[in-house]
């Protein structure tokens, strides 16, 4: 074989030569085109990327994504931009170290790649936010996932999604973009607005049955209990016991059922009675609540009377021991259960747990009467039930009394009647009115008195200013001042040309004719004639009693029989009550006479009263006692004042300004200290003394008062 040594090592470092050249020459290409970019020189830059793409791909497209992304240029094109730095960030790995050691004073790195990448999907996104549209920003986040502004991409996207959602304001379009977009970040907006669209296109008719549907097909709504609400509402507006009946049988799984037993037993309770709460149980056996009704039968057999501590009012029992505290500005006594008490200048009732069962609201409160109250509020009048509502608005001037079934109301300047239900019953037409008693009413229209029956019917039209009844057919009439007596028509049977006509009693009515007193019958016979002087008050002292009257003769007092003949002389300048024994004043001084007229106590007292109970009071040496019929002083007469307590058998002593409590045997039942008694009721006195409340139980003869 023959061999060339020289040759051999000229091609090899031809070759070598060749390779190098070649390098150089791409690796020049790459050079100048990001020299030339440099200089802003894009054409000449542009042409030497492109031709470089193909053997040094990523170097060539990373100088391609400057030249399209910058805008001072005429190849600026972001779409240019993005597909370049596509290839250069993918083909990034391919690139030789020493290439990249090389290209590095271009600041061609991963780093600038990723820079410029970022860059150009910002682009994308001001054009984006420029065109505000959910399918720009749709196409930014499907191509730009990793932009750092993907995820504002996202905010922004599901934002306007949001917002065309709810102008489409229906649970279907809710529905579309709650399903579109499950991970948004406004996917519990869209949530709560979906229910709420739900609620509304279900119950926008707002009936019982639009509810109830509601409640069958959305059973994971937030919106069931304001559902419930509204079947509770609906299903009871009657406020009757009847629909609350209905709606605890029929809607048991409603979270009202508790609220509606509560009030079903107000309302039953509402017409008060001390059985009334046996009678609930027995009717409602499955009422929860029963430990509460048992709590309130104890209470309500509790006697509570107001007290007073410091400038506060609370309340203690018989046995003096503080109950409620004293918290209230004013406290009233308890009536049917509920009192009225005065908190933060409001008006509102308690009960005798010391609960608020009406807020205080009012401006005024009367006590509960027939499980009603009339109450004040922005100077008019309504009537409220035990649950406080108002049975009549706060609206009217005057409210009456509940008598035989009926209330009347004013409402402006007239007055009509109502039941306690609000029932009208008879229209407001009166100028005055009275309540009813026995069927009928005394009213006023067209400026005279009628009387009226329960459905508002003339019993006696209004022909005079003035009527009254003389006896059940006829009446005491007046006209111009004069008085007479017609029947039930209206018809005069007896003349008005009397100056006064009494009331009958003991089957004799007072009349008097020019300042002289007589008396009729109830046939209307003048039965003693009008001989006798009138005197101050004889309408009252001149009327029969037992058979006698008092008159007055030639200036003197006596007493006269049915027949008008004289029973006790006219030697009197004045005599007491009619009783048993009478007491007379004879020149100046104060004896007694009995029943048959003979003086049994001689007149030796400066001031006496008719006996009364078996005692007399009297007065001696300006001091007054009481005496028996043998004149000894079951008193002693060292008091200024004695007077009988209406009613009962106590009697009120006075030494000067304070009093105190005696029984007629003489026996101190409350000690002298209180400045003043009154009478509550039948059975309780009041006592005060300074701010200091004490109270009297009648027939206990219990003194009660507050213990420390």
């Amino acid at each position: 074989m023959i061999r060339y040594p020289n040759l051999y090592t000229s091609l090899v470092s031809c070759i070598i030569l060749f390779f190098s050249a070649t390098q150089f020459t791409f690796a020049n290409k790459i050079e100048k085109g990001y020299e030339a970019l440099v200089i802003f020189d894009y054409f000449q830059a542009k042409k030497l990327f492109q031709k470089s793409l193909k053997k040094d791909t990523s170097p060539a497209a990373y100088g391609l994504a400057q030249i399209y992304f910058r805008k001072d240029n005429p190849f600026h094109s972001l779409d240019s931009a993005y597909k370049y730095i596509g290839i250069a960030k993918s083909t990034r790995e391919k690139v030789k170290l020493k290439t990249r050691i090389k290209l590095e004073k271009y600041h061609y790195s991963e780093e600038s790649i990723l820079d410029l990448e970022q860059s150009i999907s910002k682009g994308f996104f001001m054009i984006c936010i420029s065109d505000n549209s959910v399918s720009c920003f749709d196409l930014f986040i499907e191509k730009h996932a990793q932009s750092n502004l993907h995820l504002k991409a996202v905010f922004k996207r599901d934002s306007l999604a949001f917002e065309i959602t709810k102008k489409e304001n229906q649970s279907t379009a809710t529905t579309t973009f709650i399903n579109k977009y499950p991970v948004s970040a406004f996917k519990q907006e869209a949530l709560n607005l979906f229910f709420k669209q739900q609620y509304f296109e279900y119950t926008q008719k707002e009936t019982l049955i639009s509810y109830l549907q509601f409640l069958n097909d959305c059973k994971e709504s937030p919106y069931k209990n304001e559902a419930e609400n509204k079947v509770y509402e609906l299903s009871t507006a009657s406020n009757s016991i009847k629909s609350l009946e209905n709606f605890i049988k029929e809607q048991s799984l409603n979270h009202n059922i508790p609220d509606a037993w509560r009030r079903l037993y107000k309302i039953f309770m509402s017409d008060y009675g001390e059985n009334k709460y046996q009678d609930f149980i027995k009717k409602y056996p499955d009422y929860p609540f029963g430990n509460e009704i048992k709590n309130e039968e104890i209470l309500s057999k509790l006697t509570l009377l107001p007290v007073k501590i410091e400038n506060a009012w609370g309340y203690m029992n018989k046995e003096g021991k503080l109950i409620i505290p004293a918290t209230y500005d004013e406290a009233g006594y308890f009536s049917e259960d509920l009192a009225v008490v005065k908190k933060d200048q409001k008006y509102g009732y308690i009960s005798k747990a010391n609960k608020f069962m009406i807020d205080p609201k009012f401006d005024d409160a009367a006590d509960f009467n027939q499980g009603r109250a009339v109450v004040e509020l922005n100077d008019h009048v309504g009537l409220i039930d035990r649950n406080g509502f108002f049975v009549f608005d706060p609206i009217y001037s005057e409210i009456g009394p509940i008598s035989e079934g009926k209330i009347f109301i004013k409402k402006d300047s007239l007055y009509g009647y109502y039941s306690k239900n609000r029932i009208a019953l008879i229209p407001e037409r009166f100028q005055e009115v009275e309540s009813f008693e026995n069927n009928i009413a005394r009213v006023k229209i067209e400026n005279n008195q009628a009387i009226i029956d329960s459905v508002g019917s003339f019993v006696v039209r209004p022909f005079y200013k003035s009527i009254d009844f003389f006896n059940d057919t006829l009446l005491i009439y007046a006209d111009s001042n004069k008085f007479g007596i017609c029947n039930l028509d209206g018809i005069s049977v007896l003349p008005a040309t009397f100056d006064y006509i009494g009331k009958l009693s003991n089957n004799r009515a007072l009349l008097v004719r020019e300042n002289k007193i007589g008396y009729l019958n109830d046939s209307l016979q003048i039965i003693i004639q009008p001989t006798f002087e009138t005197y101050p008050n004889y309408q009252t002292y001149s009327n029969f009693k037992n058979g006698l009257a008092k008159v007055k003769k030639n200036g003197k007092i006596g007493l006269i029989d049915l027949k008008g003949k004289t029973f006790v002389p006219f030697n009197y300048i004045e005599l007491g009550g009619i009783s048993n024994y009478i007491s007379f004043n004879k020149n100046g001084k104060w004896g007694y006479f009995d029943e048959m007229g003979k003086e049994v106590i001689k007149s030796n007292y400066e001031y006496a009263e008719s006996f009364a109970k078996g005692i007399g009071i009297v007065t001696k040496d300006s001091l007054t006692g009481i005496i028996d019929i043998k004149e000894k002083f079951i008193i002693p007469n060292a008091y200024s004042t004695i007077e009988w307590i209406e009613g009962t058998d106590f009697l009120k002593v006075g030494a000067g300004n304070i009093y105190g409590i005696f029984d007629t045997n003489g026996q101190t039942i409350v000690p002298i200290h209180y400045q003043t008694i009154s009478m509550l009721s039948s059975d309780l006195i009041v006592l005060t003394s300074g701010d200091k409340i004490d109270y009297l139980f009648i027939k206990e003869r219990k003194l009660v008062q507050l213990k420390n």
